[in-house]
């Protein structure tokens, strides 16, 4: 193309974009829904999956816990000492925790942190408690926790937003307060948590823990939580398949609006090629009045699917698509680019070919058959 014909032909393209307004708001409209919901779940899988890797990296290299034939028990906190004979354990600490529920569903009740949140958060009293960020503060300033026996906990303050990542759906009790709940004993503790320098060491030492405890235990390594959060996580990503719906729905969709304009068009080609625009100009100035509308509805439809993943108090997209129904941390931010490509490829490509295929045969047209209402 002539350098002098470039004028003409932008602000050709651009009065034809918006030549029909309700035709292009309706084009610019169902894309950005089509990009926003598929945008949504690529993003909330990407999300979980970053966050979670960042849980895990302050996690300890090996939890072991006592169990029985009927499920889990209470351990000895002597096995403490058996366990830091082990080689190459940096640490060993007894924890009391577990999962309880409370007036706002399922949350963990949690005593030692020094593993699992930074060490600037202060140790609640005996009949207090601390609560994360993701839960509420009732106007009663009381919490009652439920699990072996039921206690209410004065709330004594609540984190902010820099714990949301470790300890959003968590409460921070006394240890006295945390055996009432859980009915441990004293010199008992829920399970110990073993600190390696090397995660291959972990494993390796596996063995040599079951053999030192004169007790049945399960021994769990970072790698086999990070194993179920992999299978959990391409389970998730299955539902991308649901990209395909929407996205072969645009396609036709488009591919029969368009074989309906292009029948009111094809005189408009015709003059164009009078003027001595060319089939490759023709096609061009299609292309770009595809990306001055497919661009912006993408980007607007992946602002959303940011909204959605990341507003405040956003929580249906993890109980509409995942199933969700209790607190969960707030994510961690994942590059928009991710979800762009993968979008691009199943919204944007599908949207510039549904234009592009039925200007072919007109384009190719001879003028005079055009303008005489012809080349069907």
């Amino acid at each position: 193309m002539n350098l002098s014909h470039q004028k003409p032909f932008i602000f050709f393209t651009l009065k034809e974009t918006f030549r029909s307004a309700s035709q292009t708001w309706a084009t610019i409209l169902t894309l950005v829904v089509m990009t926003a919901f598929p945008g949504t779940l690529l993003l909330l899988t990407s999300a979980i999956e970053t966050t979670a890797e960042r849980l895990l990296e302050r996690a300890p290299s090996i939890v072991v816990r006592q169990v029985s034939t009927y499920g889990w028990k209470p351990m000895p906190v002597s096995a403490v000492q058996l366990l830091e004979e082990i080689p190459g354990a940096l640490s060993v600490e007894p924890r009391v925790w577990g999962l309880c529920s409370s007036d706002f569903g399922a949350v963990t009740a949690m005593t030692n942190l020094s593993q699992t949140s930074p060490d600037s958060i202060p140790k609640p009293k005996a009949g207090e408690a601390i609560m994360g960020p993701g839960l509420p503060i009732p106007e009663s300033q009381t919490i009652i926790l439920h699990a072996e026996k039921t206690i209410p906990l004065s709330i004594s303050r609540s984190l902010d937003n820099t714990f949301s990542t470790f300890l959003s759906a968590c409460v921070l009790i006394h240890e006295d307060d945390a055996r009432e709940l859980f009915t441990l004993p004293i010199g008992t503790c829920s399970d110990i948590s073993m600190t390696f320098f090397h995660d291959t060491e972990a494993v390796a030492a596996i063995p040599e823990i079951i053999a030192k405890l004169p007790f049945p235990v399960q021994v769990s390594t970072k790698q086999d939580t990070l194993k179920l959060y992999s299978g959990n996580l391409a389970k998730w990503g299955g539902l991308s398949m649901m990209l395909l719906i929407p996205s072969l729905l645009a396609m036709f969709f488009f591919l029969w609006t368009q074989r309906k304009m292009m029948k009111m068009e094809k005189r408009n080609i015709g003059i164009l090629k009078m003027l001595g625009w060319t089939t490759i100009e023709i096609t061009w100035s299609q292309i770009l009045r595809s990306l001055l509308i497919g661009i912006p509805s993408c980007l607007i439809g992946c602002s959303l699917a940011y909204f959605m993943v990341y507003g405040p108090n956003m929580t249906w997209p993890a109980r509409f698509f995942l199933g969700w129904s209790d607190t969960y941390p707030s994510f961690n931010l994942v590059p928009i680019w991710r979800i762009l490509f993968e979008l691009g490829g199943f919204i944007i490509v599908p949207y510039i070919a549904s234009q592009l295929f039925p200007l072919f045969r007109s384009a190719t047209t001879d003028p005079a058959k055009l303008l005489e209402g012809g080349g069907q």
